[in-house]
């Protein structure tokens, strides 16, 4: 005889939350989390209807697997795998839903709504790492049987903790720019940007605060994206150590160098931490597919106490505005 089984009310809840919808599309998310649009479509209009996300963490950053939910519908009910139902929180309202490793469904949204979401994208992700201006583009879907038209504006976005990041970015255009699609068409918007020669390499978080009317205006939408800053020909290792032993007294910084360009490379190395004079070094005629060595030793820095000091490692080329910055933390 079969025995009861946890898992079979979840089963059931998805079988009847799944009866008669289809996947019509997926929210961009955190790398690492899902969240897909399922909806209905009425036989005599051809309208999606019933929408809903089904959304789960796999393995992003628990603090950035988070989804903004709030603007897609009036009156969404989280539900968990289990059937489960509750309302939208403030905290959730706010700084979006939490997703962990359980699906939940979020109803109650417009799907059409949730497609347009889908369809943006941000063209190139990666950024070249040099004090220049970059040209990138925003892409806009238009899911709507109708023309729509609307407002956007490109800044950074803030920190899990809400805070508004202050780095240098200069974008272009800084103000409101209008758009308007037709019926099922995509739209470029072009922008450029240029950041310091502070800027750190690895993600970039920016938003996009949007506005949009199809047959009614929406709520504000705020479409976040990541953007990947590096040199996808030079690449900058680090590690650190603690000299003459593993209590000290002197701290040692590695800086392992491998340069995969087409062309020979000259680079001055630079480490920089607080309350210490910053230090250089020069890298010459560094061949294709080699690989150096660089350690930089701060006297008197690797004691009991320099555990949690951070140490930013500047790599530059000599004959061009490629600059590449990382930073390490004493363990």
């Amino acid at each position: 005889l079969a025995e009861p089984s946890p898992a079979w009310p979840a089963m059931a809840f998805a079988s009847d939350a799944l009866a008669g919808r289809r996947i019509v599309g997926t929210i961009p998310t955190e790398s690492g989390a899902v969240a897909m649009i399922l909806a209905a479509t009425d036989e005599q209009t051809g309208q999606l209807t019933r929408g809903a996300l089904v959304a789960w963490n796999e393995h992003a950053d628990p603090e950035l697997a988070r989804l903004d939910v709030d603007p897609l519908g009036e009156s969404l009910r989280i539900v968990d795998c289990f059937g489960n139902e509750r309302e939208l929180s403030e905290e959730e309202r706010s700084l979006g839903l939490a997703l962990g490793d359980m699906p939940v469904f979020v109803e109650g949204i417009e799907p059409s709504l949730a497609l347009f979401i889908s369809g943006f994208s941000v063209e190139p992700r990666f950024v070249r790492s040099s004090v220049t201006e970059h040209e990138h583009a925003i892409f806009l879907t238009n899911p709507w049987p109708i023309r729509i038209t609307g407002s956007l504006q490109i800044r950074e976005a803030a920190d899990p903790d809400g805070k508004a990041r202050r780095s240098g970015w200069n974008i272009t255009p800084a103000g409101v720019l209008d758009f308007a699609i037709g019926p099922r068409e995509r739209q470029r918007i072009p922008f450029t940007f240029t950041f310091g020669r502070a800027q750190l390499s690895g993600p970039k978080r920016l938003e996009v605060l949007t506005r949009v009317s199809a047959q009614r205006e929406h709520p504000l939408l705020r479409l976040r994206f990541t953007l990947d800053v590096g040199l996808e020909d030079l690449q900058l290792d680090l590690e650190t150590s603690r000299s003459p032993g593993i209590s000290g007294p002197d701290l040692v910084v590695i800086a392992s160098i491998t340069n995969s360009a087409a062309r020979n490379r000259t680079l001055r190395v630079e480490a920089a931490t607080r309350d210490l004079p910053t230090q250089q070094l020069q890298v010459s005629d560094l061949g294709t597919g080699q690989t150096v060595i660089r350690r930089f030793i701060f006297k008197d820095a690797g004691g009991p106490n320099s555990s949690g000091r951070m140490v930013v490692v500047s790599l530059s080329d000599l004959e061009e505005a490629d600059r590449l910055n990382k930073v390490i933390q004493v363990p």
